[in-house]
């Protein structure tokens, strides 16, 4: 009599004790599956980059991540880890002084025109020097006293179409020269002037050889 009284005294304390321990295993499996909640990186003060990022990591045996330090833009982009980054200011490359690589074009029109003026010069001298050659050879020719010695001139010698055959040669030497005077080579615009003062050359020559041979034969 007196045990069943005791069994129906201590068996209300035992069944809350079990539902109590039943709620706590579940309760702190609970805690144990659900995600751990997102970690906001703390706030940097005003003074620092703006740039800069935070970086977090994983350490053994822990679910939460801890941050590791802040990577400043400043220093990426000195290291070059972002090439859209814009330098930093005053820290720039001067340009090259572009004024001490143009040509002024007066200075190049006063080139053209003064090249210009030599070629007028040397065609004139060129044609006179040719007048001068058919004169001495067609005077030469005309007295019986020499006989033309060219081929090609030999057709117009002793009459008046030997002064118009003369003009051809400088003529020719002429457009030469001019085209040489604007050729894209650079040793051939300084020598431009070459063909026809040896042209001017040939025909003085020939015409002083028509007056050794005149006086030669008038003693």
């Amino acid at each position: 009599m007196i045990l069943a009284l005791a069994v129906l005294l201590f068996q209300p304390q035992a069944l809350p004790q079990s539902a109590s321990v039943a709620e706590s295993r579940s309760i702190s499996a609970g805690a144990t599956t659900a995600a751990p909640p997102p970690v906001t990186p703390p706030g940097r003060p005003a003074s620092d980059d703006v740039g800069a990022t935070t970086s977090v990591s994983y350490q053994p045996g822990r679910l939460t991540p801890v941050p590791v330090g802040t990577i400043s833009s400043s220093a990426a982009s000195t290291t070059g880890a972002d090439p859209a980054e814009p330098p930093a200011a005053g820290s720039y490359t001067r340009a090259p002084n572009m004024t001490t690589m143009m040509v002024s074009v007066a200075g190049l029109r006063a080139e053209a025109w003064r090249k210009r003026k030599i070629w007028y010069g040397l065609a004139l001298a060129g044609h006179s020097a040719a007048g001068f050659d058919a004169w001495t050879t067609n005077h030469e020719i005309a007295t019986g006293r020499a006989r033309e010695l060219d081929p090609l001139m030999r057709p117009f010698a002793g009459n008046a179409s030997i002064y118009i055959a003369t003009q051809v040669g400088p003529t020719i030497l002429d457009y030469v020269g001019k085209r040489m005077m604007y050729s894209r080579h650079a040793w051939v615009r300084q020598v431009w002037w070459l063909p026809q003062a040896l042209g001017t050359a040939g025909s003085l020559f020939s015409g002083a050889h028509n007056l050794t041979l005149h006086a030669a034969t008038n003693p």
